[in-house]
């Protein structure tokens, strides 16, 4: 036992040994591509064919065609302590991480920004990791890293801006970070290879403006343990063996997004539910089903403009898009109307969300009212549901898609009929003579 107890002491004293050059290896120096930058002529180190400079007034390290591929005793290319403070990367031209190890380790904030592109590629660890923020600002980052996760802002946010594009594909997760935000335009693809791993995962929240994410695993693909919060921007999730997105608070769309899921039980859904927002100039479409072939309107479509609904049903189906409606316009030939029946004026309508338009292009907007002409000569015809149009009340009718009352002679366009035009049946005017032969038969009574 004592001997037992003395080789553990011995061990836990040759780790602390062995960790104690590692953390004061990095306590005050920036490493790039196996050299201490601060101390290098010039604060340059050679890349390959390319350089890499810093700027210690700005702690900016820029990179231009670098190739990069010498870790430091802690097995890491770049290796970034917190007395930096921030550091910015900067890209120029085409740069290349490769490691069995770690590509990028910053102990402080990160933001990755220029208009060049950085490629990292490493095996044991993941490839990039910040203790601080990250950032990646109009920069394209790609990360691949064979047996760990791809990119973690370790109890920190990930932010993607200003046209920003970030690829991440892990064994683990694609992206790991508290919250995880993609904005301005910018793209966010990620990969999780191990079976029941993540794409992404965001554990305080998920947002997306105006920008494109696209997440695929064998587990939850887009897992975020706060809410999700998607507008304007177009999202893909898809899972081979659970949900393709799931909040465990709210899922909400917004605007014009176009979402699509597919998970082997579940396409989206949030434990406060799915909120979908249309924007104020047009409609949202949800499908739900087993697939995309199968999917058919939910019973909340179509969100009218500007309009809300909290849709409770999304966890009945594997496959879910919600997007912007796209009206298919049925043309209605102008009716004149005559004294025996009703017209109506040259319109376009659309049957998937029962909108009636003024123009072909389907800009006007108009009402089912507006596209009705009251009988020349007729203030009033009696019924149930009188209404003002053309300056004369009458009877509404209530078939859809504009048909007046009677047979119609609407004309069929995709499989689908179109709404009928105005016109008088035969049974309307046997009504109209059978009234006036009755009024004929009672006026001869009275007389006599």
């Amino acid at each position: 036992m004592r001997m037992k107890k003395m080789l553990c002491g011995l061990l836990v004293a040759v780790l602390v040994f062995a960790m104690a050059p590692m953390a004061a290896f990095a306590a005050g120096e920036l490493w790039v591509n196996g050299v201490d930058i601060l101390t290098a002529d010039s604060y340059t180190v050679q890349c390959g064919e390319g350089t890499a400079v810093y700027d210690p007034d700005n702690a900016i390290l820029t990179l231009t065609n670098a190739t990069l591929n010498q870790a430091n005793r802690a097995s890491r290319v770049i290796d970034v302590p917190s007395s930096i403070g921030e550091l910015t990367i900067r890209l120029v031209g085409d740069n290349t991480i490769e490691n069995h190890s770690e590509g990028i380790m910053a102990f402080c904030p990160l933001t990755i920004d220029g208009q060049g592109t950085l490629t990292i590629t490493t095996g044991t660890v993941a490839g990039l990791i910040s203790s601080g923020d990250m950032v990646i600002d109009g920069a394209t980052v790609t990360v691949t890293t064979t047996n760990d996760g791809a990119i973690q802002a370790n109890g920190a946010n990930l932010t993607l801006q200003n046209g920003a594009t970030l690829k991440g594909t892990g064994k683990y997760y694609g992206v790991n970070a508290q919250q995880v935000s993609v904005t301005g335009k910018s793209t966010l693809i990620t990969a999780g290879t191990e079976e029941l791993y993540n794409a992404i995962l965001a554990n305080t929240s998920l947002i997306a403006e105006d920008s494109t994410i696209t997440g695929t695993s064998d587990g939850v693909a887009i897992l975020s343990f706060g809410p999700i919060t998607l507008t304007d921007s177009t999202v893909t999730a898809t899972s081979t063996s659970s949900y393709g997105m799931w909040s465990v608070d709210l899922l909400s769309i917004a605007g014009h997004s176009t979402v699509t899921t597919q998970g082997e039980n579940v396409g989206m859904d949030g434990n406060s539910g799915v909120q979908i927002s249309a924007p104020s100039d047009g409609y949202v479409e949800i499908l739900v089903g087993d697939d995309a072939e199968s999917a058919q309107p939910s019973a909340s479509s179509p969100v009218g403009p500007g309009q809300n609904v909290s849709v409770t049903d999304m966890g009945n189906y594997s496959y879910a898009k919600v997007a912007p409606h796209t009206h298919e316009l049925t043309y209605v030939p102008a009716v004149d109307p005559t004294p025996a029946k009703p017209g109506n004026i040259e319109y376009w309508y659309c049957e998937g969300c029962g909108t009636y338009f003024a123009d072909a292009e389907g800009a006007q907007e108009i009402t089912e009212a507006d596209t009705y002409l009251a009988p020349e000569g007729t203030a009033d015809i009696p019924g149930s549901n009188e209404g003002q149009v053309g300056g004369g009340d009458w009877d509404w009718p209530s078939s859809s898609g504009g048909s007046t009352s009677g047979s119609g002679s609407g004309t069929t366009t995709g499989g689908k009929e179109n709404p009928s035009t105005g016109d008088s049946s035969l049974m309307a005017g046997i009504a109209l003579l059978a009234a006036a032969s009755v009024g004929g038969i009672l006026l001869s009574k009275k007389r006599k």
